[in-house]
């Protein structure tokens, strides 16, 4: 966990410090790796990581959600929900089932 907070830290304070994107004022790859990643803390998401005192950061994340077929890629972390209220129990196997049935809805037009 220490370093994640480094890490989301210098995203933070360096990298995002002057520019709306990782390496300038466009999302790049670097922007979409970055974010895959991160992405699944968010609290929309598995609410593992409080990114509430990273502000560059979390309007950066605003910037990538706005992404073309960013909710559509996310289908699966959508439906997983919030990890954090787990509260130790197992995850159930059923919710991943229903979680990749999601994903693969949201891909089918893709593959016709």
């Amino acid at each position: 966990v220490e370093t994640l907070r480094k890490t989301v830290g210098i995203l933070d304070e360096y990298w995002l410090a002057h520019s709306d994107f990782l390496v300038g004022g466009a999302p790049t790859l670097a922007d979409i790796a970055a974010y895959c990643e991160l992405g699944q803390l968010l609290p929309r998401y598995g609410n593992l990581f409080d990114f509430s005192k990273h502000d560059k950061v979390l309007q950066w994340v605003d910037r990538m959600q706005q992404l073309p077929y960013h909710d559509e890629v996310h289908a699966a972390l959508d439906v997983l929900g919030d990890m954090s209220k787990r509260n130790g129990e197992p995850f159930a196997m059923e919710k991943l089932i229903e979680a990749n049935k999601a994903a693969f809805k949201t891909l089918q037009p893709f593959f016709k």
